[in-house]
């Protein structure tokens, strides 16, 4: 997550990071700002926690209001922070950019690959998702868990593992958070088409590529 600074003559950045409470900072580049929201990412099981998080949300308002930015650049949208970043920043008036890897935001996993290892091109089938889930894969829920998650199943909506609702809710929030943004942008074509089969419009604008990003933060900074 980075808040670009006052665009006068020479671009101030502000790095709003995320992190783990027991993972260690990042070094900044020069000449940028750090600042950090330490919080507890919630267990794998718990689909929609993953994606809101208050702390974050509060720190990006204090730094909204006490020193606003030009412009507000959301990066890893759906994977490292809440998805209200863009929408909160956006109330308050301040042009924003989302960067966005079609694997973070429409995947709980955060990979685009199901549990038999195979590309998903599923993407809004909620009962599909929930299953997926379910099943015991690296990086996701271990055999114990997901043999509870599966015997929980008679609960419905009321199980603490992911389910039909929780899956449908996390699409609808992060898809939801994308549809009303106007400057999504990912870094290759197949990103592109990725969002668009889910209705979210998407520029294609490498986040490496710093000419052309330094542009976007101008024309948005002169726009506001």
């Amino acid at each position: 997550m980075a808040i670009a600074g006052r665009l006068v003559g020479s671009h101030r950045v502000r790095w709003l990071c995320v992190l783990d409470r027991e993972q260690d900072e990042p070094c900044p580049p020069s000449g940028v700002e750090f600042c950090s929201v330490r919080t507890t990412v919630p267990p794998f099981r718990s689909a929609l926690a993953r994606i809101f998080e208050l702390s974050s949300e509060t720190r990006l308002m204090e730094l909204c209001r006490d020193d606003p930015p030009d412009v507000v650049h959301c990066i890893a949208f759906g994977a490292a922070a809440s998805v209200q970043l863009p929408w909160l920043a956006g109330r308050l008036g301040i042009p924003t950019v989302v960067s966005v890897d079609p694997a973070d935001a429409l995947c709980h996993r955060g990979t685009l690959v199901d549990e038999r290892g195979a590309t998903c091109t599923t993407l809004d089938d909620a009962v599909r998702c929930a299953d997926c889930c379910l099943s015991a894969t690296p990086g996701g829920l271990g055999p114990i868990a997901a043999w509870l998650g599966r015997r929980f199943m008679v609960f419905g909506d009321a199980s603490p593992w992911p389910s039909r609702t929780a899956m449908l809710n996390r699409l609808d929030s992060t898809i939801g958070g994308l549809v009303v943004e106007r400057n999504v942008i990912v870094d290759d074509e197949r990103d592109r088409v990725l969002l668009e089969s889910v209705g979210v419009a998407a520029t294609v604008l490498p986040r490496n590529d710093v000419e052309r990003l330094g542009k976007l933060y101008e024309r948005l900074g002169r726009s506001e």
